[in-house]
């Protein structure tokens, strides 16, 4: 994408790239601007195409140019959650990988950064900012050092985390009201639909099929499904949300119609991971498991949390466990070192004030 697009070109190109490989869903798109009208952060969240060519304009040489590997892309507060993997251990870390790519590997370190000022600003967190770019990095190089990255199980010395990772136990009945209660029927995704019955526990049949169209902020306009079922006394439920290449790839000039689970997979492959056995990927869908215990951080959660400095901490731990299966942890040590000193916080602050600013535009 030229330097000096404007928002709104940025966005129509982006759009027609993903039209280009599966219509989009239109109300979806329409939602939109409701989505990211609600405040800056919601406003990152959702345009992730958008920071690629702020980076662009905005990041200082050393930052914007320095060596590149598998990223995980479009990483904030948000894209942090749990699930449980193949012994029942709750898990808390990344949660997606939809926009995992081959960028610079500052644009993982600022992009969180940035996330993390913003929900300072926003009232969500109580820290000093420079002090919490600090902790991000110290988080990070306290896995780097160990000879092999740790995934965060929250039965340890991490789990404190649960109180900001998971709903309080008197939001949990209401969880599947609340998520699914007011969805609809779900049409013209058959092939989604076997896919979710056939990833039911012991062929328990789906009750409902239902449209998640207005999911998440950065996949609004993906076509996106849940089946819910019952299984030995309640219910779940599993879900599938349409492929696309990173938003890397559009900006780079590439095709959408490309692989688009190949970077996926292999920074799956490269990380330390307890892995969630009810997650897959097809060529067309990434399916997953939906419940209270299989979801992503939510902003409101984080309010009032007493170990800001600790979470933030256990994110750049995090991660370190994303990054050092791609390199030898000495060189990350290298490339990082040879950064100039404050390099993170005054990227994130840059990138902050470019953030509110299109918001504020944008509203």
């Amino acid at each position: 994408m030229a330097a000096g697009t404007s928002f709104a070109d940025a966005t129509a190109s982006y759009e027609t790239w993903m039209a280009s490989r599966f219509s989009p869903v239109d109300k979806a798109l329409a939602f939109r601007r409701e989505a990211l009208s609600a405040d800056p952060f919601s406003f990152l969240r959702g345009t992730f195409y958008w920071w690629l060519v702020r980076w662009d304009a905005l990041m200082p040489a050393p930052v914007r140019d320095a060596p590149a590997i598998l990223a995980v892309g479009d990483l904030h507060m948000e894209n942090f959650g749990t699930w449980r993997d193949r012994e029942g251990r709750l898990v808390w870390g990344i949660n997606d990988f939809d926009e995992c790519h081959t960028f610079p590997i500052t644009l993982d370190f600022v992009r969180l950064a940035t996330s993390i000022l913003l929900a300072i600003n926003e009232g969500y967190l109580k820290f000093n900012r420079r002090e919490a770019c600090a902790s991000l990095l110290a988080g990070y190089n306290a896995n780097l050092i160990k000879r092999e990255g740790r995934p965060v199980i929250l039965e340890g010395d991490a789990a404190w985390i649960l109180p900001a990772a998971t709903p309080h136990w008197s939001k949990t009945a209401r969880y599947w009201r609340k998520e699914f209660g007011k969805l609809e029927a779900a049409h013209g995704m058959d092939d989604l639909r076997e896919l979710l019955a056939e990833r039911m526990p012991e062929g328990v049949p789906i009750d409902e099929f239902l449209d998640r169209w207005n999911a998440g902020k950065g996949s609004l306009g993906r076509p996106r499904a849940v089946a819910l079922g019952k299984w030995r006394g309640g219910p779940v439920a599993r879900e599938g949300k349409r492929t696309l290449p990173s938003a890397g790839v559009w900006h780079a000039g590439g095709d959408a119609l490309g692989d688009a689970i190949l970077d996926y997979s292999m920074i799956l492959a490269s990380s330390y991971r307890a892995f969630d056995p009810c997650f897959m990927l097809t060529p067309d869908w990434v399916i997953r498991r939906l419940s209270p215990e299989n979801h992503k951080i939510n902003m409101d959660q984080l309010k009032g949390h007493v170990e800001a400095e600790a979470l933030i901490r256990w994110m750049g731990w995090e991660l370190a466990n994303i990054h050092r299966g791609q390199a030898g942890r000495h060189d990350i040590e290298d490339w990082l070192a040879a950064l100039p000193p404050g390099w993170l916080y005054d990227s994130a602050r840059t990138m902050a004030e470019a953030t509110k600013k299109d918001w504020k535009a944008f509203k």
